[in-house]
This record gives structure tokens, sequence and C-alpha cells, in this order.
């Protein structure tokens, strides 16, 4: 919250002396929750719907991703790019066939490769 701006002015977490985004004093505040800490204003009048936000839905609320799924990875990226653990994931070049079993995958042949071949193919059998 602080990178963006939202951190309390009296450096006291629990108890903001107003909230960042509809500016009632003393109604919001940072608190523990089951997977991290949470935001929370206690207006329901406020743009947060009065809703405890974690910090991927703080992202999502600050970056305007909306609530969509998408929203959601989108954020959760830049909260690990933030935190400096993001890394871009490999491109798999290789198709898999079975079990370990691989293989390049190939652009198909031209049209005109596979009609010389049938072609003959077609003047060895009636030869």
């Amino acid at each position: 919250m602080a990178t963006y701006g939202k951190g309390p002015a009296n450096q006291n977490w629990k108890t903001f002396p107003h909230c960042p985004y509809c500016q009632h004093a003393g109604s919001s505040g940072v608190f523990p929750g089951k997977s991290g800490e949470l935001f929370k204003c206690h207006y329901t009048s406020c743009s947060t719907g009065g809703k405890a936000l974690d910090e991927v839905g703080f992202l999502m609320r600050e970056l305007n991703l909306g609530d969509s799924k998408e929203g959601w990875k989108a954020a959760a990226v830049e909260l690990m790019k933030l935190a400096g653990v993001w890394q871009e994931p490999a491109p798999r070049p290789r198709k898999p066939l079975g079990r370990n079993q691989f293989r390049e995958i190939q652009d198909p042949q031209p049209p005109a490769v596979r009609n010389q071949s049938s072609a003959r193919r077609q003047a060895g059998a009636a030869s």
C-alpha cells in the first residue's frame, strides 16, 4: 500500500487517521487474515464497499483491473513482480505424444509436394 501512496500518515497500520479512499476519520486499518494482511474500511459508502482487501484485491483496485478472473491473474503477477519473484514462463517448443515421448513441431508439407508424391505412387501402381 505504501508503494502506491496509500499508507497511513501516522505510520500506524492498525488504525489509519483517515481512509485513503473515502477520507472518513479512523474508519480503516490493516489487520491479519487467514492468508496475509487485509485492508478494510468500515464504511459501506466507501468505494471499497466495506470489503476487506488482500494484497491482490488492493492491486486489482489500484490498477483498475475489475473483478474478473483475468484481472485477478494480472494483479497476482504484478504482486509477484513487486516482490521480485516473478519469472516469465518458458515457451514449450515440443508437442507431447505420450509418456516421455516428444516430437518437434514441424510445419506441414506444402500441398504441391503431397500431390507430387501421390502422383508418383499412382504412376508406379499403373506400370
